[in-house]
């Protein structure tokens, strides 16, 4: 991979990592500004401006498809008309939300809170500016601008956290409101003045036919990723619905510190996904596109399992010693960092089957691993597992997911069904190592250690030498490493 693709992973991963960090700093001063009535309105206010952006159909998703497929085939003409189609879809539906704003000024449904009423329809207004900020963020993206993309994200993070707390801090609930709609038009300025670097004017193209293509498109991509968040959030809901609050509390501890580890190779995937559209675009080898599909996830394949090993010793010590009304969590959350591992692959996968034209095996795919985790989590809940069956039914999706996506890969790159699963299997064996090591490390040391057995000083460093050695060991793994190691070099020459 390039210097530039390098580069912009450093960049977008630690956009990521900083947005995460202000945005639980901004929920925790909002929580403690509030009342929990208001508090309530917020959250569900904030709902009401993510979930907007499914007026848009897929048009987003389209962009970020078909501009780098075109660049890969040299249709300039073609980049224009999509360009010009999805900014029309943004018109319409910003239309719409501002209508809908619009008519609460004549129908209050009977509600006697005036204020509640003028913050809906601020908060509406502000959901259709979003949808202009949202269409320039994905256009960077098609376009590969990831260094103006990751300054977006932390940008956000930043002035929602300033305007937000600022205005909350003085008029509560509907300084908030105001704050946002605030942090939405600095946003959109920004966003604006990145897009102005592409040298790259946008026309609106209203053309029915167009605009149906581009939701045909894009709206399947988008029910992939809709099911796929009520797939990983299930959990939860089956959670509050079987076992009450307090369980849930336990249980949604360990989903949080799963959330922060998948934010990688969520973002890996991201920066690579425009680039596999252009290389199926001018019908690239299969060894070039191989490099963008399958390399990143043999690196995640060696990287992954030492950092949920490490964070499997680490998370019983920290939550025992600085959080233990907690410690109920700590079965669910260890197997849910477990399955994290197949979470890790699921994005660069879905990318290449998505650019392939494959969107709608991947929904199916989905919506088979939804019923799976339905499935196991209800029965394992009536088996009195609790959260740890909850957990456990989390972890069955994913392994579902994952193995489908990628036996659908191996197949797409021309391999036979005996060898796409022996490559599925050499993608998982580092984490069958990690598990063994675990075992046999929390076993051994209890048996023989007691003292000492929950000192991650001690467990982690026997675990990190274990894995290394197992990474010499494996024939497949030291292949991979030493191919780690040359693209490692290579880079850091380059930089």
């Amino acid at each position: 991979m390039k210097n530039t693709t390098t580069s912009n992973i450093l960049h977008f991963s630690a956009a990521v990592v900083i947005a995460k960090i202000l945005g639980a700093a901004t929920t925790f001063c909002a929580a403690s500004i509030l009342l929990p009535a208001d508090y309530g309105i917020w959250a569900t206010l904030t709902l009401v401006i993510s979930l907007s952006t499914i007026f848009l159909f897929g048009s987003v998703e389209t962009l970020v498809k078909q501009v780098p497929y075109y660049q890969g085939q040299g249709n300039e003409a073609m980049i224009g008309t999509v360009d010009g189609g999805v900014c029309a879809s943004v018109f319409l539906s910003s239309g719409i939300l501002l209508l809908f704003s619009l008519a609460l000024l004549f129908f209050h449904c009977g509600v006697t809170n005036l204020t509640l009423v003028h913050c809906i329809q601020i908060t509406l207004v502000t959901a259709a500016l979003s949808l202009f900020t949202c269409f320039f963020y994905y256009r960077l993206s098609a376009f590969s601008r990831f260094r103006e993309v990751s300054l977006l994200n932390s940008a956000r993070a930043f002035v929602t956290f300033c305007f937000v707390i600022a205005l909350g801090w003085k008029w509560h609930l509907a300084g908030m409101v105001v704050g946002g709609l605030g942090a939405e038009l600095s946003m959109l300025a920004l966003s604006i003045r990145l897009n102005k670097r592409l040298n790259r004017p946008i026309a609106p193209v209203f053309k029915a036919a167009l605009l149906g293509n581009l939701i045909k498109i894009g709206f399947p991509i988008t029910m992939v990723w809709w099911v796929f968040m009520v797939m990983t959030s299930i959990g939860r809901i089956i959670s509050i619905s079987l076992l009450g609050r307090t369980a849930t509390g336990y249980y949604s501890l360990g989903v949080s510190i799963v959330s922060l580890i998948v934010l990688i190779p969520a973002a890996i995937g991201q920066v690579l996904y425009p680039q596999v559209s252009e290389r199926i675009g001018r019908n690239a080898g299969r060894e070039s596109i191989v490099r963008y599909v399958v390399f990143p996830a043999q690196i995640l394949a060696l990287v992954v399992p030492l950092v949920l090993g490490v964070m499997l010793l680490l998370t019983p010590f920290v939550l025992r010693e600085f959080f233990p009304r907690y410690t109920p969590s700590i079965p669910s959350a260890r197997i849910l960092l477990t399955g994290a591992f197949f979470i890790c692959f699921i994005k660069n996968g879905v990318n290449y089957l998505v650019a392939s034209d494959k969107q709608s095996t991947v929904f199916i795919y989905v919506v088979i691993s939804l019923l799976v985790t339905v499935a196991v989590t209800v029965a394992a809940v009536k088996m009195n597992f609790n959260i740890q069956g909850i957990a456990v039914g989390t972890v069955a999706g994913s392994l579902v997911l994952t193995t489908l996506i990628w036996k659908s890969v191996f197949k797409k790159f021309g391999y036979p069904l005996r060898r796409q699963w022996e490559k599925i299997f050499q993608l998982y064996t580092p984490c069958f190592f990690m598990l063994a090591f675990i075992v046999l490390l929390s076993g051994t040391m209890k048996k023989y250690f007691a003292a000492i057995a929950v000192n991650p000083g001690v467990t982690i460093p026997l675990f990190a030498a274990l894995y290394f050695l197992m990474l010499y060991s494996v024939p497949h793994l030291r292949l991979w490493s030493s191919a780690l190691l040359k693209e490692l070099g290579r880079q850091g020459s380059g930089f």
